[in-house]
């Protein structure tokens, strides 16, 4: 159906045409997920009922591993295929939700090749309310949402996992010198960014 004409939001059942800028309900979703929730969903709101709108879409994992190149997305590293079903080796091949199950969907953008213990570190949360306390400077503690509302704009998928990257290692340990600055160098990249799209 072209994105011009109405249809009804999955969820509320409210009649809208798509708003293929509106901000979505969860930050950093790969960009296929953004797009359904902007064609399913009349509002922010509605977004978070994701679990009464689009269908579940049946997994293939090995599919996903060899787009990925059994590499892991966070991290960076090899994940060797010979490793798969590894349940406690570090570097095992394992399939992550970017976008929590609860909240997001099985769409194959949704899902990538993780390492195990990137994966056990996200756990179910989304990669900017794992990150938003390593930001900050020790000691000081404010809710995800809350911070992200200080933002000039949402972090993206892409800005936001070279700080992943930086923060932890592999192992899932916090990594012991971390730069204190971080939310500021986020703050000044989104800022940066915002201004060259305005210009």
């Amino acid at each position: 159906m072209p994105d011009t004409q109405p249809r009804e939001c999955q969820y509320c059942g409210i009649e809208f045409v798509p708003d293929l800028e509106r901000d979505i309900a969860i930050p950093a979703a790969p960009l296929s997920v953004v797009s359904a929730r902007r064609r399913a969903h009349c509002s922010e709101y509605c977004d978070y009922a994701i679990t009464h709108g689009l269908r579940p879409i049946a997994l293939n994992r090995t599919a996903i591993f060899e787009r990925d190149e059994y590499r892991c997305y966070l991290c960076g590293q090899s994940t060797p295929k010979d490793l798969r079903g590894f349940r406690y080796v570090p570097n095992a091949p394992s399939i992550d939700h970017v976008v929590p199950r609860i909240l997001g969907t099985d769409d194959p953008d949704n899902l990538r090749c993780c390492c195990r213990r990137c994966n056990l570190e996200k756990l179910n949360a989304t990669l900017w309310e794992k990150l938003a306390r390593l930001l900050l400077a020790p000691g000081i503690n404010v809710f995800p949402a809350v911070l992200l509302r200080a933002l000039p704009r949402r972090p993206t998928f892409s800005e936001l996992v070279p700080f992943w990257r930086e923060l932890l290692v592999c192992d899932g340990e916090l990594v012991e010198d971390r730069p204190e600055d971080g939310f500021e160098r986020l703050y000044n990249l989104l800022l940066s960014s915002k201004d060259d799209a305005l210009a």
